[in-house]
């Protein structure tokens, strides 16, 4: 696979999601709005299938994430980020 599959979109449980499409299982970047502080937001988790490592596509889905999350204003820092 040499393209970037398409990015989609998802809100689960209080839980944003970014995703490839048709991986929205298995292959994401989870993220979600601090209740305690306004504007920080928690990067929970990035999941990348094997065939995906080393191309890139985790970069692709976190650049997504934080693009979608400056849509919800400000971000004044991002607390955790873990794999």
């Amino acid at each position: 696979m040499t393209q970037t599959p398409k990015i989609m979109h998802k809100e689960h449980d209080g839980f944003l999601y970014t995703y490839f499409e048709n991986y929205d299982d298995d292959c994401n970047c989870m993220w979600r709005k601090n209740s305690e502080h306004e504007n920080v937001y928690t990067i929970e988790r990035v999941d990348i299938l094997p065939e995906f490592r080393r191309k890139g596509f985790a970069r692709e889905l976190l650049k997504d994430a934080l693009k979608r999350i400056a849509v919800e204003g400000v971000v004044d820092q991002i607390i955790h980020l873990t794999h």
